[in-house]
């Protein structure tokens, strides 16, 4: 039987965020007001080369976690220092957090691999359709949305706008906004496990 926690629906303040995107639209902007107002931004890879180039800073995730992208970036996100960081329960999981140097990740931008555009192609393959899988990215997604009690979750710019204006307004994400993107996040996995379905099953193999 699975312990049914309390549900926190109380307003939440951003202190540290993760941002790692495919499609980076609307990143250097929201980066830069998280920054101004004291947020803690860690990310990987390409996303944290454009924001350093916008002398936008961040801790890599590999910094973070004391641990490198390894098997040409396969591995980079999937670390109890991150997942642990956003499906951890605040009021439950303290302990555990501080034994093992958990800090806590109140924001999480994401979006994934465009699969669908990559096996559009004529010359997409089973060996390339299998390498624009994300695996991270879903992971990472379905751990913040889960958590909406204490973790806010994005996945397009209209997410990050909407982020952004409840946070200068008002400095904290309300409970409804991160139950409604926690649904957005859910939806936004199940149309891209549903668009790799479709390819496997598709006359394409």
């Amino acid at each position: 039987m699975i312990k049914k926690p309390i549900l926190n629906q109380k307003p939440i303040k951003v202190k540290r965020a993760l941002i790692s995107v495919y499609d980076k639209t609307g990143i250097i902007v929201l980066a830069k007001e998280l920054i101004s107002l004291g947020v803690e931004i860690l990310s990987t890879g390409g996303t944290a080369n454009l924001l350093n180039k916008e002398d936008i800073q961040v801790t890599d995730v590999s910094d973070y976690t004391n641990f490198p992208e390894i098997m040409d970036g396969r591995v980079k996100t999937l670390n109890p220092l991150v997942l642990g960081g956003i499906i951890g329960l605040r009021t439950e999981h303290e302990e555990d957090a501080k034994n093992h140097n958990v800090k806590w990740i109140d924001l999480v931008i994401c979006n994934l691999y465009p699969f669908s555009d990559v096996v559009s192609k004529e010359d997409c393959d089973t060996a390339l359709a299998l390498e624009n899988i994300d695996i991270g990215g879903p992971t990472m997604l379905r751990a913040a949305a889960k958590n909406l009690g204490w973790v806010c979750v994005g996945t397009d710019v209209d997410d990050l706008n909407m982020i952004s204006e409840e946070l200068k307004s008002k400095r904290e994400i309300s409970f409804d906004s991160r139950k409604r993107l926690s649904a957005k996040a859910f939806g936004h996995t199940t149309k891209y496990d549903s668009v790799i379905y479709n390819y496997f099953e598709s006359e394409n193999l």
